[in-house]
């Protein structure tokens, strides 16, 4: 495994062990909210009062995991953005002998990076996923007279793992993390590439039973120059899945195969 991978799973690892253990406890704080809504007779009651509530769901289930320890939790994650740093620029020395000073760009870009992936994570990114996904479920019974036993149903289905199924909660953290990570050190390496003008890319890490095709492509191929992205994104497009929409030869570095994706592309000088 590519130390890369090691620092992101480890890091991963930790925090999604928390958030399985606080499924339980975020699907009975839920219930607790479903249970002020009004329902006659085992049926949800579509008037004013219920879908005000639905309004506060979003806001709710922040608060809820913010009650959990859930956001002191992301906090430690985020603390792997300085080993995976120090790893990125590691290389840059061992690679290309070129020592990355702590400009501030590289600060700049780390502000961002964390402060969004805490979005992504427990604010916005939760919303529009996670929350959205069960207030969906609620208002689809508050508005069209659906039974609480059938929403209980439908929401234990959805927010608790099992050995058939992920829960979303952790589906949502899982996916964030990675990318949050994984983008951050592209962006890195972006950054030192444009500085430095390195004109080839070192495509590495490991292959899975489920890695793209344009995964397997660029890994087989090792090097890629910089001049020829555009080509490679094109046939990624026209014969792989999963690109980030979007990508492009000046984010190519830090969007890499897509979502969720394990490989780096590392910066370096070809060798013309």
């Amino acid at each position: 495994m590519f130390r890369l991978e090691e620092i992101i799973d480890e890091s991963m690892a930790k925090l999604l062990e928390a958030i399985r253990a606080n499924e339980p406890k975020v699907f009975e704080r839920i219930l607790e909210f479903i249970g002020r809504m009004d329902s006659r007779s085992g049926q949800f009651l579509s008037n004013l009062s219920n879908e005000r509530t639905l309004a506060l769901f979003e806001q709710y289930v922040q608060g809820v995991l913010d009650d959990l320890g859930i956001n002191k939790e992301v906090s430690e994650f985020v603390k792997t953005f300085d080993d995976a740093s120090k790893y990125t620029l590691g290389l840059q020395k061992t690679i290309n002998g070129i020592t990355v000073p702590a400009n501030d760009i590289l600060k700049r870009w780390r502000q961002y990076s964390v402060s969004t992936t805490v979005e992504n994570m427990v604010g916005n990114g939760l919303s529009s996923t996670y929350s959205k996904d069960i207030e969906k479920i609620l208002g689809d019974a508050v508005f069209g007279g659906g039974s609480l036993s059938d929403v209980y149903k439908n929401i234990r289905e959805y927010a608790l793992t099992t050995d058939k199924r992920q829960g979303g909660l952790l589906t949502h953290f899982q996916q964030v993390s990675r990318d949050s990570v994984g983008q951050y050190t592209g962006g890195i390496n972006r950054i030192v590439a444009k500085q430095y003008n390195l004109d080839a890319l070192e495509y590495v890490g490991s292959l899975v039973k489920d890695s793209r095709k344009q995964c397997e492509r660029w890994v087989g191929m090792e090097t890629l120059l910089i001049k020829d992205l555009e080509k490679e994104i094109r046939w990624a497009e026209n014969n792989g899945s999963g690109l980030i929409p979007g990508t492009n030869p000046d984010n190519f570095i830090i969007n890499r195969g897509g979502y969720n994706c394990r490989h780096e592309a590392i910066p370096t000088r070809s060798k013309k």
